[in-house]
């Protein structure tokens, strides 16, 4: 039974650790005037329906662009979601 029990133990640990280091891109990425830095996904925890991948876009340009789409292979769905930085707080 202690035995079992150290395995179990000894394997949440594991997976817990491991879902705490996201993935991170080396590069940054440019698309025309489009810069794309800092891009990064943390797997899902188990079996989970939800992930999540995010990045900065920087538009180097002197003309307006606005994101209205995203999508991956890797899920049936996709959304995005803004955040920014307001006096310190982010948004």
């Amino acid at each position: 039974m202690r035995m079992v029990l150290s395995i179990a133990l000894a394997a949440m640990a594991l997976v817990a650790t491991a879902t705490q280091f996201p993935a991170f891109a080396e590069d940054p990425v440019s698309v025309g005037e489009l810069r794309i830095m800092h891009p990064w996904a943390r797997a899902s925890a188990g079996h989970g329906n939800a992930g999540a991948a995010f990045m900065t876009i920087t538009n180097t340009g002197g003309a307006d662009d606005k994101l209205i789409s995203a999508a991956t292979a890797n899920a049936k769905k996709t959304e995005i979601h803004e955040t920014k930085m307001e006096d310190g707080i982010m948004k």
